[in-house]
């Protein structure tokens, strides 16, 4: 799931197996497919071979010795400040009229209805209400019941959808390319249509126009919230070059 608002967030990964940002700091470390560490404390070393990041985290964590305890407080720290509530909705529903369009706001109306129950589970301010729910993705994943004795098997964690429209692509593996293809998704029913187990209730199915599926992504796209994004540096410590985001399409 997207990092936004990820300092509220109550279980962390896709099936909730983490509960604090410090402790998932160490699984993208450790992981063959992200960072690949394999000795925390040889990376801890190097880190604070580089004076500069010696200087800032002897600031940050003033008379404590730096390990991996410390790295993982300031990466948490960080994550915290990744905060999106300046979105065109948010303009909108503090009292500006005029900050979503016609189809933006028939977007919402749909998005709020007891057609769809987008809203039930996309809770506002958050748009998500941090539960577990089967939606019938395919894939073969456990999900919650991967993690806990009592998970639902295939329940996996709702999503927010702040910036939704920037992170394709979608559902808890990535099978769905487009937010076109998950509102058709869940129109059909989700895993419905494959006899999924342990289906949510809230998922039926529902019927819509191609008018209304373009008015409900309108409102979708009318959660993007850049405006605190946090500032690229033009170069770090360890003279390596700054990663760049990659504009999505």
């Amino acid at each position: 799931p997207a990092l936004w608002n990820v300092g509220y967030v109550q279980d962390l990964h896709w099936d909730g197996r983490i509960e604090s940002l410090e402790s998932q700091a160490i699984f993208p470390l450790g992981s063959a497919l992200e960072m690949d560490v394999h000795n925390t404390d040889e990376m801890v070393a190097e880190l604070l071979s580089y004076h500069e990041y010696a200087a800032l985290f002897a600031a940050a964590f003033p008379g404590e010795t730096i390990g991996m305890m410390q790295v993982e407080n300031a990466l948490a720290a960080f994550q915290r400040t990744l905060i999106s509530d300046n979105s065109r909705f948010d303009r909108f529903v503090a009292g500006d009229e005029t900050a979503l369009t016609a189809s933006e706001q028939r977007g919402l109306n749909l998005f709020r209805s007891e057609r769809t129950h987008c809203i039930e589970c996309h809770t506002p301010p958050l748009f998500t209400d941090m539960s577990f729910r089967v939606v019938g993705a395919e894939g073969n994943d456990r999900g919650r019941a991967g993690v806990l004795f009592n998970g639902v098997e295939g329940s996996f964690r709702v999503p927010t959808l702040r910036n939704v429209a920037l992170s394709a692509p979608y559902m808890h593996n990535g099978s769905i390319a487009t937010l076109e293809e998950v509102i058709d998704f869940y129109a059909a029913g989700g895993g419905r249509v494959r006899d999924v187990e342990n289906m949510d209730a809230l998922i039926q199915g529902f019927e819509i126009s191609t008018q209304e599926r373009a008015d409900l992504i309108a409102f979708l796209r009318a959660l993007t919230d850049e405006s605190n994004l946090p500032e690229i540096p033009e170069s770090l410590p360890s003279g390596l070059a700054a990663a760049r985001p990659i504009k999505m399409n």
